[in-house]
């Protein structure tokens, strides 16, 4: 079976949830992971940081995971719990 490389994102806003989010976010991921045969090698982590606005560029993590697709590091993907959260600063 092919090993499935890839890296997670995880995200709450300080107006809406709390840390405790972030754990339940890696858990969703890490068992859709499991089920999938992907192996989560990196995380990505905003925490307190508000989708509105033109904020997409104060997180710190978000951008990071940016550059590091378009620098590849040999990742197969990307998860997160909410298929919209990746993609709203577009």
């Amino acid at each position: 079976m092919k090993v499935v490389h890839t890296a997670a994102y995880y995200r709450y806003s300080s107006d809406k949830q709390d840390a405790d989010s972030i754990e339940a976010q890696r858990r969703a991921c890490n068992d859709y992971a499991a089920a999938h045969g992907y192996t989560i090698v990196t995380e990505y982590v905003d925490e307190a940081i508000s989708e509105k606005g033109d904020k997409t560029a104060s997180r710190v993590s978000y951008q990071r995971m940016l550059r590091d697709s378009e620098n590849g590091l040999g990742l197969n993907s990307y998860i997160s719990t909410k298929s919209t959260r990746p993609d709203h600063a577009k």
